[in-house]
């Protein structure tokens, strides 16, 4: 019977703990969490604590440490697959890096295209749509692996001001959160940002799934002994049930049952709008191949959606007339273009580099009212997170 009734259980505790630099980070996972205690660090954080701490940590196959996407992959594979439950903690310092590390190696991936298949470089060295839904799906998809692991996790990350935009510029508010991809908060039981202050280390909690602390409590002498009582209210309870994750492939091969094939409706709007752009059969052809792994006939009705919104939004960009003027962007487009980049889970750097792939500019201050709204169009046409992965 697929229905189980909730009872108390034992559940191993998801934390994402940042801070500047030199705060006590990687101090507090090391000396607090209980057990034997596996870390990947991915900037020597530990190196000072080697020979102090009991502690491991993973290297790839000639003994270094590593910032190694797969080479995380690994590891979070090792701990699944443990039988005796060796480690009881896994440290990642910092998990900042993985969401910085999978942009850069996609910006690699297509500019080595470029030299090894003489593709267009204009095109291949701007972060398209489907780059940013490639990067977001793999990092989410590390990060479901992590939270789903039957150990206690410590997530570190670097800490950056919160900005609010005044007159089209960032401005600080006072605000402190995580460096990282912003979804990666909804993965974990808590969040804790330690910082120091008159020489005294503290711990404000910005997340609590629990219920035991209020949320923006701020805390003196931060350590593990925080989650005692949460722990031992968990302490006669059965063992939690990890959570299946990974791909179950719904955009790729023979669709599931349930899922239609392409219509030939799509298939006549998608040949009606290739060869108004001056699309050939080969090109659209290209695009199934290269984005879905399959021939134009087997694309299921949601791909040929989406090959169909992308063929309309060139050609609307076609159908629009010259700008008329110069005018500055309005703080209520840019008010309208941030919200909606908050909905796809980023901040304003990504927005200032998705622009960028467009307009040749330094600051989104410098778009015209015209390029505002366009880029606010293309901003609209991008699929939501959960929608982009599947979920």
């Amino acid at each position: 019977m697929p229905v189980k009734k909730a009872t108390k259980t034992k559940k191993p505790l998801k934390i994402l703990m940042y801070g500047a630099s030199g705060v006590g980070k990687t101090h507090f996972a090391l000396y607090a969490t209980p057990g034997k205690t596996l870390v990947f660090d991915m900037e020597g954080g530990t190196d000072l604590f080697e020979g102090r701490v009991d502690f491991d940590y993973w290297t790839d196959d000639e003994g270094f440490k590593t910032q190694s996407y797969r080479e995380l992959r690994k590891c979070i594979d090792f701990l699944k697959t443990q039988k005796d439950r060796e480690y009881k903690t896994f440290i990642i310092d910092p998990v900042t890096l993985i969401w910085t590390l999978l942009q850069q190696e996609r910006q690699d991936y297509k500019e080595d295209k470029v030299t090894k298949q003489k593709a267009n470089e204009t095109d291949l060295e701007n972060f398209t749509t489907r780059d940013w839904n490639i990067v977001k799906k793999m990092h989410k998809g590390i990060i479901d692996e992590v939270s789903a692991l039957p150990q206690n996790v410590i997530l570190i990350a670097r800490e950056k001001p919160v900005v609010k935009m005044v007159n089209g510029e960032p401005v600080p508010t006072g605000d402190i959160t995580f460096e990282g991809e912003k979804n990666t908060i909804y993965a974990v039981d808590f969040a804790l940002r330690l910082y120091s202050e008159k020489k005294k280390r503290l711990v404000q909690i910005a997340k609590d799934r629990s219920g035991h602390y209020e949320t923006g409590a701020v805390l003196e002498t931060p350590s593990f002994a925080l989650f005692d009582s949460i722990v031992n209210d968990m302490a006669d309870g059965t063992d939690s049930k990890s959570i299946k994750t990974g791909s179950e492939n719904l955009f790729g091969g023979k669709p599931e049952p349930g899922l239609k094939l392409i219509s030939n409706v799509q298939k006549t709007k998608i040949q009606e709008l290739a060869k108004v752009l001056g699309k050939t059969g080969a090109d659209i052809t290209e695009i199934c191949k290269h984005d879905y792994k399959k021939q134009f006939s087997q694309l299921t009705e949601a791909e040929a959606g989406e090959i169909i919104a992308t063929l309309q939004i060139e050609l609307d960009k076609l159908a629009e007339p010259t700008p008329a003027s110069n005018k500055a962007m309005s703080e209520k487009t840019n008010k309208v273009i941030h919200a909606r980049g908050a909905e796809l889970g980023m901040d304003h750097d990504d927005i200032r580099k998705f622009a960028q792939c467009d307009y040749p500019i330094k600051s989104l201050t410098e778009l015209t009212e015209d390029q505002a709204r366009e880029l606010l169009a293309n901003l609209r046409a991008l699929p939501d997170l959960d929608k982009a992965v599947g979920a």
